[in-house]
């Protein structure tokens, strides 16, 4: 026969922790503070002519979720610098966005989960990334096209330079549109709170 006792729920540690009502940390009873965030225990009574005061603050899943993006860009960086900054300025002004559309979208009383900022983040970066590849092959085309234009009009014989600056020319008109219908989808994203820019 083993000498194994079947493991007891310890049920008076379970009752005697409370939940901080600013970040749900389990703390003692009696803490008159919650350790995790330090704010206090006990709500605070607010008169009804004053406005609560607005504080930042974070949760512990937000913190891991910048930190695991900040991971990625150095990650980056280390392996190839001028891609690592140059995803570091495109996730910046990203992250920067949709923490001010999620504070935007606290303050009017929805709840915004972590994976609906991560998904926020990745969205935006992705449309970000897809609209600078569309926007730089436009302008490379388009650039490309002048150049063989002027080429082929400016010596005798040039039809060469002149039936690719032409197909080069349609080729920017194409990725310019495609563009312009990212950037209109982008927009009317951001006007209906999906995306933060």
């Amino acid at each position: 026969m083993s000498d194994v006792k079947p493991r007891v729920r310890n049920d008076r540690v379970a009752a005697s922790a409370i939940a901080c009502p600013h970040c749900g940390a389990a703390s003692r009873t009696g803490a008159t503070r919650c350790w995790l965030c330090a704010e206090s225990l006990t709500p605070a009574k607010h008169s009804p002519s004053a406005p609560p005061a607005e504080r930042f603050s974070f949760s512990i899943a937000t913190l891991l979720l910048v930190t695991t993006i900040v991971a990625i860009v150095c990650g980056v960086m280390a392996a190839n610098l001028g891609l690592g900054i140059f995803l570091a300025c495109l996730l910046l002004p990203v992250c920067i966005k949709t923490v001010l559309l999620v504070r935007r979208r606290q303050r009017a009383g929805e709840e915004i989960t972590t994976m609906q900022k991560a998904s926020m983040i990745g969205v935006t970066f992705i449309a970000a990334v897809a609209f600078l590849i569309v926007a730089g092959c436009a302008a490379f085309c388009l650039l490309i096209a002048v150049c063989a234009l002027m080429a082929g009009a400016s010596r005798p014989g040039g039809s060469d330079e002149l039936g690719s600056g032409a197909v080069l020319a349609v080729a920017g008109t194409v990725f310019a549109a495609i563009a312009i219908a990212l950037n209109r989808w982008m927009k009317a994203k951001r006007e209906q709170g999906e995306l933060p820019f």
